[in-house]
């Protein structure tokens, strides 16, 4: 290990996250890259073929969330969006998937480079191992499918048993029951996984695999993969990754409790909060398991939540969710592991074998088996089970990563574990969604107080519910508000003075439609559909509730989520999911398929006169950047004016790709036509662009011809990709670093955008947190809801204006993207509360400093 990290980590104090080369607070602000992840490259979740081929060993996920050509445009894209903070999800699939202690190192590496390009653009992560009800074989994602090979179960045979709902597995995928996935935690296969994960050495002691408990064979599996990531991303010393752009780890997303602490396996688990379709309780789910016919409840949820629709007799015809005698064998000798021989550890079910129920009288022998430990008879709970392992985790990967930062996330809904500092660097990153809109599919004029449910807070018995209903708009909102300000307070008081960062909250896009009413239309269509881009749709006051939560209570957030392949049939390909903020439409799909993306053209197929393709090469040594030149345009000025240019939808120069030096070269272009274009390289621009522009139309109209030895290919107009869901709250004004302490943030839409932000310096709160900021305050403006201002002398009587007022000192706009803009803010040495307002208005109040330097 290197002495020292190459750069300095991200500094946390209190409650913040401060920038360590200028002693400013930042308010993070960012997404999670991205569902995608879940899946292997080209395995939809609702596709069966290529499912559970020889235990999933062979599969890939090397460009997930996008191939790595396209990663520029995304990334750009986020940039712009002022997402500057990644929840990059992995998965221990994804790294393990061949077999125990068999990393793939192409996806390593692809990881390595997406890193290598978040740097570039100013933008940190940190990384989330995820998972989803354990495993996509499971019904969800995240883990290897020779984890279930090695507890004897056969995911062939989960859906005659109900051992899990498998959304391939499903009759008709398409009518997969959405948010259905999630009653897979409580179901045989998922609940024996996470039980053996957190407490195999207690509950199931007869399980070992190469002389340790099953327990410590999949945690040291899981560590170990994940810091064989760490690893290589620690090995990047000339071009460092490690504190630059990766700060930290999760602990593992949204674990599952398993069985652990059940008090009655023949009821329904005490923390499980959603039941929906069959809904068998654990003692069923043995039964089912070993192929019994069982009488299970279905459930569906309704506008107050779940509710009992009656019993369904499930037969699995003699199917068993457990490997046989010869399976076992066939998976030891694949896989090279060692389980405990049959006479100890039994094949079948794992429940059976240690006593907790009996297979030939179908009775239930020890209902309360999970709730208390079985030698020392002391009653557990999951925090038990879990901190040791959050311990083990932590101390493993900073033994790779000295600084790293741990994103401690308990289970959801539950209270965080006391840490009392023993965990260091810490941030607390829990999860919140407003379930009903989630489920339901629909926003409401009324909701209810989930997280004040959970806690207690409106007593017992059935009127609870009804107390913690909230009616209307306005009290939705606020409801939200505090909800969100519950639990950022209990991680402040369980967890410590650390920052909080929600780690997932977002919104369904495929909520139902919605009208509006127009009278003077009353005898025509008086009842029109809103479009999701209105400000009023169901989509943009979801989200914007959402975010106006966040921002009452100066949460860090990293929103759910971007999936680049979203779909308008599948939403974002995995289980019925639709919470992508992107679904791109128009562009190449339907008149370039295969040259132009999301508005960047991809690099053609260019071969050289010989017909041989050009070399690509990732080496920047080796990458020449080659500009076609108009022979009305002499050499010297193309290049002048190509010294700062990148692939984009406005520019019609540019393809990407890296070439090696050539002097002539043969487009292939999309109809077939072979182009030879003559080029010059000037390796002064450091740049991987190549620019082929057959042509290229000039300010006059005229259109330019090529120096070519062929016929010149057809020329096609360039159509970008639009966002299908590019709702307005998105795009929304934030502080992005602070030299004070923040203490207000708010952001209106309608019927004028409004923006507002406050922060101090010189109070003891301030001071108490050691801050000597330098540099001036930054804010992210949007320009969809504010125009970059352009000097009182200069803006057109009739254009909406935007007006930036600050109550001290000067402003002026720093940088500008495609879509946004940065206000920079020096207040001096002025002590106190300073505010910011920010309209689209005709005149600024008296008494306040509008100055653009």
């Amino acid at each position: 290990m290197d002495s020292k990290p190459a750069s300095q980590p991200l500094a946390l104090r209190g409650p913040w996250f401060v920038e360590p080369e200028t002693d400013r607070i930042l308010l993070l602000r960012g997404i999670n890259l991205s569902g995608g992840t879940k899946l292997p490259y080209g395995i939809p979740s609702h596709e069966h073929d290529r499912f559970w081929v020889d235990y999933d060993r062979y599969v890939s996920f090397v460009g997930r969330p996008f191939p790595i050509d396209e990663a520029d445009e995304h990334l750009d894209r986020l940039k712009d969006w002022g997402f500057t903070f990644l929840r990059f999800v992995v998965t221990w699939e994804a790294l393990e998937h061949e077999g125990p202690g068999i990393y793939d190192q192409e996806y390593i590496e692809y990881v390595v480079q997406v890193l290598k390009k978040c740097k570039r653009r100013g933008i940190r992560v940190f990384i989330d191992p995820h998972q989803d009800v354990w495993s996509r074989h499971t019904g969800g994602s995240g883990h290897p499918g020779w984890t279930l090979a090695l507890a004897g179960l056969n995911p062939n045979h989960f859906a005659a048993t109900n051992a899990a709902l498998v959304h391939n597995m499903y009759p008709v995928p398409s009518d997969f029951p959405k948010m259905v996935w999630a009653t897979n935690y409580f179901k045989l296969a998922a609940g024996t996984m996470f039980t053996l994960f957190w407490s195999g050495a207690t509950f199931a002691p007869l399980c070992t695999v190469d002389d340790v408990s099953i327990q410590d064979y999949l945690q040291s599996h899981y560590i170990n993969a994940i810091c064989a990531l760490a690893r290589r991303i620690h090995q990047e010393t000339d071009d460092p990754l490690e504190d630059v752009v990766v700060v930290g780890y999760d602990t593992m997303n949204e674990p599952g409790q398993g069985f652990i602490a059940q008090t009655d396996l023949a009821q329904f688990s005490e923390k499980q909060d959603l039941k929906k379709d069959l809904s068998p309780t654990p003692f069923q789910a043995f039964q089912l398991g070993v192929g019994f016919a069982t009488t299970v409840e279905k459930w569906d949820v309704g506008a107050l939540g779940p509710q009992k629709k009656g019993t369904v007799l499930v037969d699995p015809r003699g199917e068993s969710a457990w490997l046989t005698d010869a399976e076992v064998s066939s998976a030891q000798d694949v896989f090279g592991w060692r389980r405990a021989p049959t006479s100890r550890w039994p094949v079948g079910c794992i429940w059976a074998a240690h006593d907790v129920w009996s297979p030939n009288t179908r009775s239930l022998l020890r209902s309360d088996y999970f709730a208390t430990d079985p030698v020392t008879k002391q009653h557990v709970n999951f925090d038990d089970f879990w901190m040791p392992y959050v311990k083990k985790f932590s101390e493993a990967l900073r033994q790779v990563h000295r600084e790293a930062i741990i994103f401690l996330q308990p289970p959801f809904p539950e209270l965080p574990p006391r840490l009392e500092g023993e965990l260091g660097r810490v941030v607390y990153t829990p999860h919140w969604y407003d379930g009903l809109t989630l489920i339901n599919k629909e926003w409401n004029g009324w909701n209810v107080d989930f997280m004040g449910l959970k806690r207690g807070k409106y007593g017992d018995g059935v009127f609870k519910y009804v107390r913690a209903i909230r009616v209307g708009e306005k009290a939705v909102r606020q409801c939200f508000v505090e909800q969100l300000a519950l639990i950022k307070a209990e991680g402040k008081e369980y967890v410590g003075d650390y920052p909080c960062l929600i780690g997932e909250i977002g919104i369904p896009y495929d909520m139902k439609s919605s009208t509006t009413f127009r009278l003077l239309d009353l005898f025509t269509h008086p009842f029109r559909p809103i479009h999701i881009s209105d400000p009023t749709s169901p989509q943009s006051k979801a989200m914007d509730a959402n975010l106006h939560a966040l921002e009452s209570n100066l949460l860090h957030f990293t929103l759910w989520n971007y999936v680049p392949d979203n779909d308008e049939q599948w939403g974002d390909r995995w289980n019925g999911e639709d919470l992508s903020l992107w679904q791109g439409v128009g562009g190449d799909e339907d008149t370039m398929p295969g040259l132009w993306k999301d508005g960047y053209k991809r690099p053609p197929v260019i071969r050289s006169e010989s017909q041989e393709p050009l070399m690509m090469s990732e080496e920047p040594e080796a990458a020449t950047t080659v500009v076609v030149i108009p022979p009305e345009m002499p050499a010297s000025e193309k290049v002048r004016k190509r010294n700062s240019l990148r692939a984009s939808p406005d520019d019609r120069y540019a393809a990407r790709g890296f070439l090696s030096p050539q002097e002539r070269v043969v487009v292939l272009d999309d109809d077939d036509a072979n182009s030879a274009y003559t080029v010059i390289a000037h390796e002064d621009i450091p740049l991987d662009v190549a620019f082929l522009v057959p042509g290229e139309k000039f300010g006059d109209g005229s259109t330019s011809a090529m120096s070519s030895v062929t016929n010149v290919g057809t020329v096609v107009d360039t159509v970008p990709k639009k966002n299908a869901r590019d709702i307005p709250p998105i795009h929304r004004p934030h502080p992005v670093k602070i030299a004070g302490l923040p203490k207000s943030v708010a952001f209106v839409m309608t019927p004028t955008p409004k923006f507002e932000f406050s922060f101090e310096t010189g109070s003891v709160d301030t001071v108490g947190l050691g801050l000597n900021p330098t540099g001036p305050t930054e804010v992210y403006i949007p320009k969809q809801h504010f125009p970059v201002p352009l000097g009182k002398d200069v803006v057109e009587e009739d254009e909406l204006k935007t007006e930036v007022m600050v109550s001290i000192g000067e402003w002026r706009v720093i940088s500008e993207g495609e879509g946004h803009w940065i206000v920079g803010w020096w207040v001096g040495e002025a002590v106190g509360v300073h505010e910011m307002v920010i309209e689209r208005r005709e005149k600024a109040p008296e008494g306040w400093s509008c100055i653009i330097l």
